[in-house]
């Protein structure tokens, strides 16, 4: 089956929609729109109207009001690529709650991708994963964004089976009226989310990092998370694992009652700065002689995640594969030999 194009010429001579109502794919699949500019004009993809195989990339986003999603996906096999989404809510942290996000995936999408897009100016949160009883989202990938200043979160996970949140970069977010602030929030009341990965990302100048607040099989693995002026990694969830973590001048896991299985994570402050190649300005790698090389062992969470998934992520932040001395290092990077 061939797909359908909607596309402008370029991303430089793109065309501008510009409807409140949005966009709305009905009885559609094998779509993909590149190349467009949408002005107040939210993209609206769902099982409701037959909607699925959708492809969004290369497109701009902005100035979406009301408290909808600049791309919300409801169906299966959707991507949303390569797309910059700026300015919706308005941005403001003084500001009414509107929910108005960047990327929402809801009930009943599966096999959504939201890889390489720029997400910045956002009222709500830059992807929020939701759905309700029985149509849990599943088979989420989340993964190399960017998202800075958001009203609300970089990722809010309410409802989710087998989401992956890697190698993003995400920081600025702060206390708002309405949320606490955290890069990544895994958390329902219910414990909807299972089988949650959070690994290899970077997280900093926020209030909180990453907490893991309830799920079951929540998992943060080789995140760099530091300038963090609360908790770095908080976990609530009595059922974590936190391993080969950096964690610098914030606490990881605060003593809060929760139990979670954690390994070969490092903790640093501004004393242990000398084992960093640059830590004031956000190098966490390690340099020779560092106290953390070949001071970790082999963890079976690498193992979990191949089982689960078939891809081998025994390696480092930046990919280099683990252990490169006689046994592996702490934290989220290994020192190349």
């Amino acid at each position: 089956m061939q797909p359908i194009f909607v596309r402008g010429v370029s991303f430089a001579e793109r065309p501008v929609f510009r409807r409140h109502k949005g966009i709305r794919f009905r009885d559609a699949s094998y779509i993909i729109l590149e190349n467009v500019e949408l002005s107040d004009c939210p993209l609206q993809i769902s099982t409701v109207w037959n909607a699925s195989n959708i492809a969004v990339r290369h497109c701009e986003s902005h100035d979406i009001v009301g408290g909808s999603a600049a791309m919300s996906a409801r169906a299966p096999h959707v991507v949303i690529y390569n797309n910059e989404i700026h300015d919706n809510g308005p941005y403001d942290p003084e500001g009414p709650e509107e929910d108005t996000h960047a990327v929402n995936i809801n009930s009943g999408a599966q096999d959504a991708w939201v890889i390489d897009n720029l997400m910045y100016n956002i009222q709500g949160d830059g992807v929020q994963v939701k759905g309700d009883s029985g149509s849990i989202s599943t088979r989420i990938y989340i993964g190399r964004n960017i998202c800075h200043e958001t009203n609300e979160n970089f990722v809010d996970a309410k409802s989710s089976r087998d989401l992956i949140i890697s190698q993003n970069r995400a920081w600025g977010f702060h206390v708002t009226l309405f949320s606490g602030a955290e890069a990544i929030t895994i958390h329902n009341e219910n414990n909807d989310n299972e089988r949650v990965w959070i690994i290899f990302n970077e997280v900093f100048d926020s209030r909180n990092g990453i907490s893991l607040v309830s799920g079951v099989d929540l998992n943060a693995v080789g995140n760099v998370v530091y300038d963090i002026t609360n908790t770095g990694i908080n976990d609530g969830s009595n059922n974590s694992e936190i391993h080969y973590n950096t964690v610098y001048e914030c606490d990881l896991i605060p003593g809060n009652g929760a139990s979670a299985e954690t390994s070969n994570n490092i903790v640093a402050t501004t004393a242990n700065s000398g084992n960093f190649v640059d830590a004031a300005n956000g190098d966490f790698h390690l340099v020779a002689g560092s106290v953390y090389i070949d001071a970790g062992s082999f963890n079976n969470i690498f193992d979990d995640f191949f089982d689960l998934y078939g891809i081998d992520i025994t390696k480092d932040f930046d990919g280099v594969s683990r252990p490169q001395g006689s046994a592996f290092d702490l934290g989220a990077f290994e020192r190349l030999l």
